[in-house]
């Protein structure tokens, strides 16, 4: 297949959906329980996030897929693209964890589709509420020229009294 076919990401999109279907049915890798839900695996587009409860145990057999995964499908992990983003609360755990994944291991917090993700829970709401107010409120954005009305946006000297 050609680079700019417009079926390529229709046909990554199958099999990267086999590749999750796969993951979220083994049991030795371990999501987080949310509710009665336990979630492993979300995708959205080209962008797969994975949540992990046990990482010292879940890794291996995640890599394991993977590389089974890969011999099957063709389909390699870029390893310089991937980033683990640990959250523990203990350094020894955390430390071990880091010398069995080959990716690269964000520090304090980590961009995912346009949210940043933070070791602290506490730090959610500066991380991405406060900056996004200030791009929303800032000159040349919806806070300072442009009025909304029932029809769109209203800009000065266009119709508006």
């Amino acid at each position: 297949m050609r680079q700019g076919c417009p079926l390529s990401p229709l046909l990554f999109n199958i099999v990267l959906e086999v590749f999750a279907t796969a993951i979220r049915q083994e049991e030795k890798i371990k999501g987080i329980q949310i509710g009665k839900e336990e979630v492993k695996l979300p995708l959205f587009a080209d962008n797969m996030i994975l949540n992990v409860e046990n990482p010292k145990d879940s890794i291996k057999n995640l890599l394991d897929s993977i590389n089974e995964f890969g011999k099957v499908a063709g389909y390699k992990i870029n390893v310089k693209k991937s980033i683990a983003f640990l959250y523990t609360n203990d350094e020894l755990t955390e430390r071990e964890t880091e010398k069995t994944i080959p990716f690269t291991i964000a520090a304090k917090k980590l961009r995912y589709l346009g949210i940043n993700l933070t070791k602290e829970i506490k730090d959610l709401f500066a991380e991405n509420y406060r900056s996004l107010k200030k791009e929303i409120e800032g000159p040349g954005r919806f806070g300072s020229a442009v009025r909304a009305s029932a029809c769109g946006p209203e800009r000065p000297g266009f119709g508006s009294r």
